[in-house]
């Protein structure tokens, strides 16, 4: 198996955390601003461009893109969100877990894991899980 660069994999993650987060704010400020109705179609290109340079192609008709939401606190936020493990599963495959911290309930913490997929040589994310402490499995979430 290939040698993957687990720092390289925490920089893609990092940066469409970033992204996200930009989006997410701009988004709610811009909805305060002048309603979901005059920017909704705006902020659902910034998110496509966002979602196809890091995201597999796959259909995400349950997600964040036909109807582009953002609210506080952000989802996405470098300052909450702090990668804890990564695992190579194979050479195409990775797993990355990561805990979010409320930016202002520091005791309430959510555990996430992502699976990236390395895509003709560049990684991109794929799937997103949240952990429940009440049933104790990972349940899938959307982007």
């Amino acid at each position: 198996m290939e040698q993957i660069d687990k720092r390289e994999l925490e920089n893609q993650i990092y940066s469409f955390m970033k992204e996200m987060n930009i989006w997410e704010v701009e988004t709610e400020q811009k909805y305060s601003e002048v309603g979901i109705e005059d920017y909704g179609v705006e902020a659902g290109k910034k998110l496509k461009s966002i979602y196809d340079a890091y995201l597999t192609v796959k259909d995400r008709h349950l997600g964040r893109l036909p109807i582009p939401n953002a609210g506080f606190p952000p989802e996405y936020d470098l300052n909450c969100e702090k990668i804890t493990n990564v695992t190579v599963l194979s050479s195409k495959k990775v797993k990355v877990e990561t805990i979010w911290t409320h930016p202002v309930v520091e005791e309430s913490k959510i555990k996430y894991r992502y699976i990236m997929i390395n895509s003709n040589g560049k990684w991109l994310l794929d799937s997103k899980k949240m952990y429940s402490s009440v049933t104790q499995k990972w349940k899938g979430i959307t982007f």
